[in-house]
């Protein structure tokens, strides 16, 4: 029970952060331009 509840906070941690980063991706592509 405690690996799967580790394995399900990393997963919503990296939900969490992904938009987080395709944000300052797309931010860091459009100063580029």
């Amino acid at each position: 029970m405690r690996v799967k509840k580790r394995t399900l906070k990393s997963l919503a941690l990296v939900i969490l952060a992904s938009p987080i980063y395709l944000a300052l991706l797309i931010a860091s592509l459009e100063v580029l331009r």
